[in-house]
């Protein structure tokens, strides 16, 4: 039984080459990708519209909340369970997204580490935050010196999941990791990667992207102009009953909702919660229900840095080079 794995970079052109592939061969297309498995994701993770959707039926898109978990075991058994309902209806699976470890994990063995916890993760966080990056990495050095020939002392997020397993388990993360990496799998995988020869030309591509997703209304998909709060901001919203119908990010947050949705934020934030100190970075730099301050923002995006979050660097990074901060 054969699959058709369509892999490569945001704006390549995967999805033009799956309808290609849709409309001329019997296959069925499933999502490779772990953003768009989320609800109420639809811009910022380049889904495709309902519209396409009616004529280009995607597998494994909307599964779940953005306030839930999902794992590349979970994704695992479900494109199995897709994938055999597809043969059974005597097509192809095709498979398409940007997401390799998924892709990866449906052809090699996956590692059966134990899965993380709050508190684990907040011992580590508190860890970080008290003693520094080093001083893990040193401790990281005593438990498993085998995984630190991977394991890079500046690599903060594999760093500290390495010292989760650890934690949870009792166990170095290198006796977790397979040593077989050899294809397990009964499937022949015809493998197409879009890789463009001129990456500069790619790069103008993604930006023309975002400014498209912009003007779509991405900001208006996180602050839920319907609903209330959506994404990551859900997860601070005292209930459901609380939460607002914003017409407009800037002027018209209601402030009691806004409100206790910062006071939450700020009480995760002193707990380690790296996404509440992004969200706290965004707010200010948006101007949010306080006033803009890009010094604030900067600094909340530094601490959620110093917890592994790379999305919080990247913004570090915008503010310095629009000369926000200094």
């Amino acid at each position: 039984m054969k699959k058709i794995f369509i892999i490569g970079p945001t704006a390549s052109g995967k999805t033009e080459l799956a309808k290609f592939i849709f409309d001329n061969f019997k296959t069925e297309i499933i999502s490779v990708d772990s953003a768009q498995i989320y609800q109420d994701m639809n811009i910022g993770s380049a889904k495709p519209s309902s519209s396409e959707l009616n004529s280009y039926p995607h597998h494994l898109i909307n599964l779940i909340k953005p306030t839930e978990n999902y794992s590349v075991s979970q994704f695992k058994k479900d494109e199995s369970v897709v994938s055999s309902k597809i043969f059974k209806n005597k097509n192809i699976p095709l498979l398409v997204g940007g997401t390799m470890l998924y892709f990866n994990a449906l052809e090699y063995p996956i590692d059966d580490m134990p899965a993380s916890s709050e508190a684990v993760r907040k011992k580590v966080s508190e860890e970080l935050e008290k003693f520094g990056l080093n001083h893990l990495y040193e401790k990281l050095l005593k438990i498993d010196p085998e995984c630190t020939k991977i394991i890079k002392p500046n690599d903060k997020q594999r760093v500290m999941r390495a010292l989760e397993v650890y934690y949870l388990s009792g166990k170095p993360i290198s006796s977790f990791q397979t040593r077989n990496k050899t294809p397990q799998s009964k499937f022949n995988f015809l493998k197409i990667g879009l890789m463009p020869h001129d990456r500069r030309r790619l790069h103008e591509k993604i930006e023309i992207r975002a400014k498209e997703m912009i003007d779509k209304g991405f900001w208006d998909e996180h602050f839920d102009r319907h609903g209330g709060f959506t994404g990551f901001w859900s997860r601070y919203a005292p209930s459901k009953d609380e939460k607002i119908v914003p017409e407009n990010v800037d002027d018209n947050l209601c402030s009691y909702n806004a409100t206790l949705i910062l006071e939450n934020c700020l009480a995760l934030a002193n707990q380690y919660d790296t996404n509440a100190r992004f969200n706290l970075g965004l707010m200010y730099e948006l101007g949010v229900n306080v006033d803009q301050n890009y010094l604030q923002a900067y600094e909340w995006y530094k601490k959620s840095s110093a917890l592994g979050n790379e999305d919080a660097r990247s913004n570090m990074e915008y503010l310095i080079k629009k000369g926000l901060v200094y």
